[in-house]
């Protein structure tokens, strides 16, 4: 469905709804309850994302990749021994997988990125059994919330003896926002965009009675 067919469908389960029978909702506040149900479905099929087929399915249109060259990243004083910082696409939202190629001149490897906070850095960085190695590298992470929603930079960090040459990034960006206006086509799978109205629903629900419960305490 594009923007206008979601603002129909709204518009019809709002009337049928008890809580809403009656309520002036505009074209603005449905936008905004389309674009915050939006939200939580990408949210909450994330969460599910590398084990459930159907929400690989629901969100495989935001999956992206970029591929860095290693002379795209940098390095300055915070930057930790044999680490590099990549900046991140400006539309990331969730990491998917990231991956480097690494050689020591004999060997070449691509392993994928543990991804860890500075804690586990500094408990385990001089244990020779849990630092990055030829099959493992670390990837420092920074302000992120607990699904992994991305920070401005992310740094790897690769073994000793080893030089980086390419650092893969396969991630889920920012869905566009839902335009009315415009009628722009919702990025989420169109198998839940039944499910989008409905959430979007239940977000208007919440938010009149948050209002209502205002304007009764004045």
């Amino acid at each position: 469905m594009k923007a206008v067919q979601l603002d129909f469908e709204f518009d019809n389960r709002a009337r049928a709804h008890e809580k809403l029978k009656g309520v002036n909702i505009t074209t603005q506040d449905k936008q905004s309850f389309l674009n915050q149900a939006q939200e939580l479905l990408m949210r909450k099929y994330f969460e599910t994302f590398f084990k459930d087929d159907k929400s690989r399915i629901y969100l495989e249109r935001l999956i992206r990749t970029k591929v860095y060259d290693v002379s795209e990243g940098f390095t300055d004083s915070t930057v930790k021994e044999n680490g590099r910082y990549f900046t991140l696409p400006t539309d990331l939202k969730f990491v998917v997988m990231e991956e480097v190629t690494i050689t020591d001149g004999v060997i070449t490897e691509r392993p994928r990125v543990k991804r860890i906070m500075n804690p586990h850095y500094n408990l385990n960085d001089l244990n020779p059994f849990k630092r990055p190695y030829k099959d493992m590298v670390w990837g420092l992470s920074y302000g992120l919330d607990s699904l992994g929603a991305s920070a401005k930079t992310h740094q790897i960090i690769i073994p000793s003896g080893f030089t980086m040459s390419t650092y893969y990034l396969d991630y889920l960006k920012y869905p566009i926002d839902i335009d009315i206006k415009t009628n722009t086509t919702p990025e989420l799978d169109p198998t839940i965009h039944t499910e989008l109205v409905d959430t979007a629903i239940e977000v208007a629900v919440r938010s009149y009675k948050v209002e209502d419960s205002i304007e009764s305490k004045n």
